[in-house]
């Protein structure tokens, strides 16, 4: 029997790569046509066609792609594990990861409604700073959805910086890091001050 496997992943990374392309090209120009999109992703116009038939079905397949992210990324923080404020921080990093793709969000985050938090990727966050402030890794005077709020509003300062080229990406990743670290971490929790993936051993962040 001949496996479909294969050329599944073939047609999910074609998937992947065009909307990527899309939305960075639509970040810079709302108004791009369906041609210059292809032209990005290094496809003919026909086979943009053949997954996204107009407009309306590529702007919906991007807003799934990027829900889509947003999701993986707080799955793969393995938020089980650890403190409150550890999970958090992988959350944090995870997101950071996949800054450019989640930036279709954070280019409207003013307008955004962090009061209707109902998608699980925002219960992953708001369960893990309330697992923090009950294990006292979080400080209690911040509420879980502020904390959902100050976390896309950091990380969407970061997206701009790389996005205008302020800073260097590893700077500006780093920078959001330390402030979300520093508003999220109760006065009496200890954290580690290395980069994302150097914590020092039996960091007391990680319970």
């Amino acid at each position: 029997m001949v496996s479909t496997t294969r050329p599944q992943r073939v047609r999910d990374r074609t998937r992947a790569a065009l909307m990527s392309a899309a939305i960075d090209v639509l970040s810079d120009n709302a108004a791009a046509s369906m041609g210059e999109i292809a032209t990005a992703a290094g496809v003919a116009r026909s086979t943009l066609n053949r997954y996204f038939p107009d407009r309306a079905a590529l702007t919906e397949g991007i807003e799934a792609f990027v829900e889509a992210e947003y999701e993986e990324a707080v799955r793969d923080a393995r938020t089980a594990e650890g403190s409150g404020l550890a999970a958090y921080l992988r959350i944090v990093d995870e997101m950071i990861e996949r800054l450019d793709t989640l930036g279709w969000w954070m280019r409207a985050a003013a307008d955004d409604d962090f009061d209707d938090l109902d998608c699980e990727a925002d219960r992953g966050i708001i369960a893990v700073i309330e697992r923090g402030h009950q294990d006292g890794t979080v400080d209690t005077q911040f509420t879980p959805s502020f904390m959902v709020g100050a976390t896309w509003s950091l990380l969407t300062a970061a997206y701009y910086d790389v996005r205008h080229g302020k800073r260097s990406r590893a700077e500006t990743r780093d920078l959001c890091r330390r402030g979300l670290t520093k508003l999220a971490a109760s006065p009496t929790a200890e954290v580690a001050t290395e980069r994302p993936g150097k914590r020092r051993r039996n960091d007391p962040a990680d319970g």
